[in-house]
């Protein structure tokens, strides 16, 4: 575990998404410092899987049970995001990105009801999944003292959101070199209430990130029992993942006769001013 640092907004997915071997899952620990310093309280899961020539990426956050939390899918082709949707069980919230005719088409759904809006595309617009491979694809830049600038797809808010990433230190851990890398809002005003998010890669290649620190998609309840979504605050919280560990390939059974097949049997729009200050994504 690497020493911890103060977290410096609600992210989802983080790793390789478009470089990582295909079939290969990354799993980490989460630490919610309220409820336990020392022992993880819930629990992060990336499948990267290749299928009919498109990449899925699918991250899930479940609690000391298994219950799935959280689950955001991604599904690329030909290194291009095609569609994101997301899911928040402890809330029943969800929600969906797809691209049509040049634009990125959001819609959300929680119990107030469904809104949508829609933004035309542009140069590194990313997901948490892909925040891996951005870093790693600008390194150079990043390890020289440059920021480099993202719109950030927000499926809660329907909207992308404006971010930077610039290198913010190094360090050692048993022998290691880390290097930590903050993601801020671009917006001063939004930077003034959206704290950074922290993701921390190794200095070495293939550059891996081994932990990320802030605000997070899982929910605690503000007051026991929660009596509505107001009840539900996102956690601020520390992400140790694992490296990636390739999947073993699915058993190719051998070739019989075809078995028969069986027979069968005869939402209104909030004003983006209202959203502005809302918080985004943050890490440590």
């Amino acid at each position: 575990m690497l020493s911890p640092i103060p977290a410096l907004f609600t992210v989802l997915a983080f790793c390789l998404a478009l470089t990582a071997n295909a079939d290969t899952e990354i799993r980490g620990r989460v630490f919610y410092d309220k409820l336990d310093a020392k022992s993880p309280s819930f629990f992060f899961l990336s499948l990267t899987e290749d299928k009919d020539g498109q990449r899925i990426v699918t991250t899930t956050y479940t609690d000391k049970d298994g219950k799935e939390l959280v689950r955001e899918e991604n599904t690329f082709e030909g290194g291009k995001l095609l569609r994101s949707k997301y899911s928040q069980n402890q809330v029943n919230e969800h929600g969906e990105i797809s691209f049509k005719d040049g634009k990125a088409h959001f819609t959300f759904t929680d119990l107030k009801g469904t809104e949508t809006d829609s933004e035309e595309v542009v140069p590194d617009m990313i997901l948490g999944s892909m925040i891996g491979d951005h870093l790693v694809t600008h390194w150079n830049e990043l390890m020289n003292g440059d920021s480099v600038h993202v719109r950030y797809m927000a499926i809660e808010r329907c909207e992308t959101i404006g971010f930077k990433f610039f290198k913010a230190g190094e360090r050692t851990v048993d022998g290691k070199t880390y290097v930590d890398f903050t993601m801020k809002p671009s917006s001063f005003i939004i930077a003034a209430i959206v704290d950074p998010l922290r993701v921390t890669l190794t200095k070495d290649e293939p550059h891996r990130i081994v932990e990320v620190a802030g605000r997070t998609p899982v929910r605690w309840p503000r007051v026991q029992p929660p009596q509505g979504r107001k009840d539900w605050k996102a956690i601020d919280a520390r992400i140790e993942m694992d490296p990636p560990k390739e999947l073993p390939a699915p058993v190719v059974a051998a070739e019989s006769a075809p078995v028969p097949a069986p027979a069968l049997p005869p939402t209104g729009k909030k004003a983006k001013a209202k959203r502005a200050g809302k918080q985004a994504p943050k890490a440590r």
